[in-house]
């Protein structure tokens, strides 16, 4: 609860910053996997192995991809999931921030932590999983160096991105 109220608190801060991440944005699609995702103009294509979609922000320390795969979550593998994404990033701080987020199309679980990387940074992962249609969607959005010059756009672009997955018959 303390980690929720500390997110509330740097939430305000960060408005300006989600007002500039969405100044132009463009869509992603994808009809045969039924979902879609907002992005800022700025960030460009990125090959992600295994991820349907990715982007980068220009000053290379946001990312966000898309990775699709067939399945339902359970309770045991969402869990897993959320460990095992943190985990390819660094140690969490402390334990991910989880909750359960309505997307058009379902419910989603989203899990936002600082990581403290093998290279001694401080990242941001956020993490959002759901199930649509038969199907695990995993979208990870990662700042690399949260001490960066520009960070802070990077996090509202990651999170704007995150919140605009939708999904569609």
């Amino acid at each position: 609860m303390k980690a929720l109220a500390a997110f509330a608190l740097v939430v305000p801060l960060l408005l300006p910053a989600v007002a500039a991440a969405n100044a132009a944005s463009r869509s992603h699609r994808s009809e045969q996997l039924h979902y879609a995702i907002s992005f800022p103009a700025t960030w460009t294509p990125l090959h992600v192995r295994g991820a349907d979609f990715a982007r980068v922000a220009p000053d290379r320390n946001g990312f966000l991809s898309v990775s699709v795969t067939n399945g339902v979550l359970t309770t045991n593998n969402r869990t897993h999931a959320v460990k095992y994404s943190f985990g390819s990033f660094g140690r969490p701080v402390k334990p991910p921030e989880i909750e359960q987020v309505p997307v058009p199309g379902t419910t989603g679980t989203q899990a936002t932590a600082t990581v403290t990387t093998p290279a001694g940074r401080f990242s941001t992962v956020c993490v959002f999983l759901a199930t649509y249609k038969l199907r695990i969607y995993t979208v990870i959005g990662v700042v690399r160096d949260i001490n960066a010059p520009g960070a802070q756009f990077d996090v509202a672009a990651v999170l704007t991105m995150i919140r605009s997955t939708a999904f569609f018959p």
